[in-house]
């Protein structure tokens, strides 16, 4: 359906990072760079900031309603980001 087809394509872009696929270099988020930084509210900002302009940039048929990225008590999982799309 669309909202999978939608749900599908936002996951692909949040866990490809840039200048993986050759012919859109661009394409994708460059999360791992924040991956050993530590967790502060500004590197919370940036994240969000990379998600919502990737987003706008690449699935511009998604409205993104709410977006948080929060420290979570999973020692495997030290980020959570929560999102709600339209």
């Amino acid at each position: 359906s669309g909202v999978s087809l939608l749900r599908n394509n936002i996951e692909q872009l949040l866990q490809t990072e840039k200048g993986e696929r050759v012919m859109i270099p661009q394409y994708g988020m460059s999360l791992k760079r924040f991956l050993f930084e530590p967790l502060t509210e500004e590197l919370f900002v940036r994240i969000r900031h990379e998600v919502l302009t990737s987003i706008a940039t690449y699935a511009t048929e998604v409205k993104v309603m709410k977006i948080q990225v929060i420290e979570s008590d999973d020692i495997n999982k030290p980020l959570s980001c929560s999102k709600k799309f339209k």
